[in-house]
């Protein structure tokens, strides 16, 4: 059983090793493409921003919608108080998108730079 083992072993490594051997021509093609890829800190600089945008457009959907209940309360103080807490809470979350989106594009300016 142990000789099974070992020659499966071997096998492996050899396969591993020509396989090696064989990428080496495509590795000094490929070289300067992998130089132009964007790194790690970019990627995530990008996600970052695209949901800090989607948080901004729900935000100023939050907002609309709450003006729109507003003019549509007719009167009943309850459906205004309501709506008044909506545009509240909804100019919150504007600011602190924007205050994320600041903070992300600082440290992205920081990250470049080092």
């Amino acid at each position: 059983m142990r000789n099974k083992e070992a020659q499966i072993m071997i096998f492996i490594k050899t396969s591993f090793v020509m396989i090696l051997i064989w990428l080496q021509p495509v590795r000094s093609w490929a070289e300067p493409l992998f130089a132009e890829a964007p790194d790690l800190s970019a990627h995530v600089l990008n996600i970052m921003n695209f949901l800090i945008k989607i948080v901004a457009m729900i935000g100023v959907g939050a907002f609309v919608v709450s003006g729109i209940m507003y003019l549509a309360a007719g009167g009943n103080q309850e459906m205004i108080e309501r709506a008044k807490k909506y545009v509240f809470y909804s100019i919150i979350g504007l600011v602190l998108a924007i205050g994320a989106l600041v903070i992300i594009r600082t440290i992205g300016s920081l990250l470049e730079g080092a």
